[in-house]
């Protein structure tokens, strides 16, 4: 028999085993009564145990104990917990207020307990052996694909989590592993191969887990502080440029505000020196549209008869063409200007084009909003 792979997965697996349980105290060290922490030590709980049954396994294969099938379902039930824990760890690190992660966590544990039943029984794997290449083959029974439903599950949803808040995360680490982990953990669970694969990929997944959390402190307490002091300036930066673009908002309106009333009040001094009625009313529309900026503007005053509003005075050249000509508006009937003069009330239009009122004048093509007040 060749014993390269063999003792490449005992190897493999010791050394996982001894990461596993060296995170763990680190992480318990920096936090132990931190939900973060606990969440990640129960995860490298179950990997440990995973492991360290996978070494007990292939130990009991090479001298022949007669206790394989035994620690074989072992690492699968402490291989079937680990994918409800990084669930649960996945929820706790995005910091995500969801319950429905829980819900599917209890779900899976109550399935794996129902499960570990006909597993102990021999019923979801069985024939346990050494193959001739030094690595460990089984049986896998039609109930042990229904045992990987839950546990994919979990693992794709702990993924899912990392994946949507990774750019506020920032450190990618913890995905990749995960990512690693559940791709090659479910691909080599169904494909038996003759190199010691599944376990090597483990010692890739401990390594970027124990880069993350030594090297780059993930769950040191005063990393977090630091994220969420950084995240509350950043909220409070923001909700500060909100307050002062409203307040600058605020300030043009009221400038805009008291630059029409100082014009109006210009209007009204200009104009109350004068007695001539035609000459106050053009005075009055020039400086009208000088100060308020407007394009035209125009008085329009009622015949004798109460029937026309007939223009008076205007501001603009177009304005003049439509005074030569004598033009006037029924009241009642013909545009803004009719409505306002019969009914009275003020009228603005934003658009004039969709203004149920239209406004059709070729001598002032270039009008957009028009606003009347009687």
């Amino acid at each position: 028999m060749t014993t390269s792979a063999f003792w490449i997965d005992v190897t493999a697996y010791g050394l996982t085993t001894l990461v596993a349980a060296s995170l763990l105290l680190v992480v318990l060290g920096t936090g132990v009564r931190r939900a973060l922490n606990l969440g990640f030590s129960l995860l490298m709980v179950a990997v440990g145990v995973w492991a360290g049954t996978s070494v007990a396994l292939r130990v009991a294969l090479w001298f022949e104990t007669g206790t394989q099938q035994f620690w074989m379902e072992l690492s699968t039930l402490a291989f079937m917990l680990i994918a409800p824990l990084m669930l649960v760890f996945s929820n706790i690190y995005v910091r995500a207020r969801r319950f429905w992660p829980y819900g599917v966590v209890i779900a899976s544990l109550v399935l794996i307990g129902v499960f570990s039943v006909p597993l102990f029984r021999h019923q979801v794997v069985a024939n346990v052996r050494l193959e001739s290449g030094g690595t460990v083959a089984w049986d896998r029974t039609a109930f042990s694909w229904v045992t990987s439903v839950p546990m994919l599950a979990s693992a794709v949803l702990a993924v899912a989590l990392l994946w949507r808040e990774r750019q506020r995360l920032r450190e990618s680490y913890l995905l990749v592993a995960f990512v690693v982990l559940v791709v090659f953990g479910t691909v080599f669970s169904i494909l038996q191969v003759s190199f010691p694969t599944l376990s090597l990929v483990m010692i890739v997944v401990s390594s970027i887990m124990g880069y993350g959390v030594l090297n780059r402190q993930l769950f040191n307490p005063l990393r977090e502080l630091t994220e969420r002091l950084e995240e509350r300036v950043a909220e409070r930066t923001q909700e500060l440029e909100k307050t002062t673009g409203e307040l600058q908002q605020a300030l043009r309106r009221v400038r805009r505000q008291v630059a029409y009333l100082q014009a109006a009040a210009e209007v009204a001094r200009s104009v109350s020196a004068i007695r001539d009625v035609d000459r106050l009313l053009q005075e009055t529309v020039r400086l009208i549209s000088d100060h308020f900026g407007f394009y035209h503007a125009g008085v329009f005053l009622l015949d004798e008869g109460g029937e026309y509003a007939v223009l008076r005075a205007v501001s603009s050249k177009g304005g003049q063409r439509m005074l030569a000509w004598g033009h006037r508006l029924k009241v009642g009937e013909e545009g803004i200007v009719g409505y306002v003069a019969a009914s009275g009330e003020s009228r603005i239009a934003l658009d004039v084009g969709e203004d149920g009122v239209r406004f059709d004048n070729p001598d002032l093509p270039d009008t957009r909003s028009q606003i009347v007040l009687p």
